[in-house]
């Protein structure tokens, strides 16, 4: 089930901010250990860096399924790979469409008997072929633990010549699954603060941000995914690749902005990090940040149009 992408009116943000402080308990598939005298949502996630090879599907999917498999091994209920894992980073547009496939193409189908097998909630961010003819998204798709698509989340903004290859997406998704609220930024998605809050509003608590992110960029990987969590109190997973001048460090933050756990910045790594759901109601009691929230002060949401400070 995906949750409503149809955006929050100015009028309702009050009663999304009281929704987003007790967010909707999840199902017994939650581990449940004590902190005190409360009882947290707690559980692994994963964070599967590869080195993607473009033209290299097989060998590419292969790779991120073993990655899987460690992930499996170490105990994580939810694991992410990186953006295009079973392309690579295509941009050329006539490259681009032989190597794309549907979503219930071969790619997709093997990692839901994966995630079925393994009891695991997998994002796979793939080249999406569109129903159109020569038409590619740059996609993730949600698959839940019983094997079953959940959804897909499409890369809203494309980087550079992106957009000469890719379509863009429409909208923000947060997803309900067995282990809480999950959204997904696509790489240059998670630069813009407005779709991290966006996700925030529809009462996400862990979102992921696959990726390739170039070296280049690395200040703002550093400082951006800290960002996102912290502005919105939730728990950021981000999943890089390495080599070809990529930057690595997938990392795992808390909704403080915490890193809780880092990979390297040139190698292969399968990431895994406890997390525990109940700190975003904690950080969020103790940080005022969606009570005190008024968007009527940049924009009127309700009825479209700019004020003077926009």
């Amino acid at each position: 089930m995906i949750a409503s992408s149809r955006p929050v009116q100015a009028g309702r943000v009050r009663e999304v901010a009281v929704m987003i402080l007790n967010p909707t308990r999840c199902g017994s598939r939650v581990g449940i250990t004590e902190r005190g005298n409360k009882k947290m949502r707690v559980f692994k996630v994963a964070a599967i860096q590869t080195h993607t090879v473009i033209g290299d599907a097989e060998g590419n999917v292969a790779k991120g399924i073993e990655g899987l498999k460690e992930a499996a091994v170490q105990g994580a209920k939810v694991a992410c790979l990186p953006e295009l894992f079973n392309t690579g980073y295509i941009i050329e547009s006539h490259h681009l469409y032989s190597q794309s496939e549907s979503i219930d193409g071969p790619v997709i189908n093997k990692l839901q008997k994966f995630a079925a097998d393994n009891e695991m909630i997998i994002i796979a961010p793939i080249a999406e072929r569109g129903d159109v003819t020569g038409v590619v998204y740059n996609t993730a798709v949600l698959i839940d633990e019983k094997g079953e698509v959940l959804g897909s989340a499409r890369k809203n903004y494309r980087w550079g010549v992106e957009k000469l290859s890719y379509r863009e997406g429409k909208g923000y998704p947060v997803f309900s699954t067995s282990v809480g609220k999950i959204g997904i930024l696509i790489c240059y998605d998670a630069e813009m603060p407005e779709p991290a809050r966006l996700l925030a509003l529809q009462s996400a608590e862990l979102v992921f941000v696959p990726s390739c992110w170039s070296k280049k960029g690395e200040t703002r990987w550093d400082i951006q995914l800290p960002a996102r969590a912290l502005d919105n109190l939730y728990f950021v997973v981000g999943v890089n690749i390495v080599g070809e001048n990529n930057c690595g460090k997938s990392k795992i933050i808390s909704p403080r902005g915490r890193v809780m756990a880092e990979a390297s910045r040139e190698n292969e790594a399968v990431l895994t990090t406890r997390i525990g759901l109940d700190e975003v109601v904690e950080a969020r009691r103790e940080i005022p940040y969606y009570t005190d929230f008024r968007p009527e002060t940049f924009y009127k949401l309700d009825r479209g149009e700019q004020n003077d400070l926009y």
